[in-house]
């Protein structure tokens, strides 16, 4: 059985739902990749603020190990709706 989530120290709060698709197909007709608020909240760290690992972990509350992870799941999954034209959906 998995572990539960802990708690994130989150600074930025995205709206309710945004929806990122490729233009001229209708968002019922796609497949959607979903992105976390914890999701967001790394990428921002990382790509805007230029924190680095051990920072953003820090920021955070979590291990580095697990923020890298995190990382890596977030690019696999923005490269995956880029490359095969789905649709991204952002919680919050």
């Amino acid at each position: 059985m998995a572990r539960p989530k802990k708690g994130r120290n989150l600074s930025c709060h995205p709206i309710e739902q945004y929806f990122f698709k490729p233009a001229g197909i209708p968002i019922n007709n796609l497949e959607i990749i979903e992105l976390e608020k914890d999701e967001i909240e790394i990428l921002k760290l990382v790509n805007l603020e230029g924190k680095t690992m051990q920072e953003g972990a820090e920021k955070l509350g979590i291990s580095a190990s697990t923020f890298n992870r995190n990382l890596n799941v977030v690019y696999k999954k923005l490269s995956e709706a880029l490359l095969y034209g789905k649709a991204i959906k952002i919680n919050s």
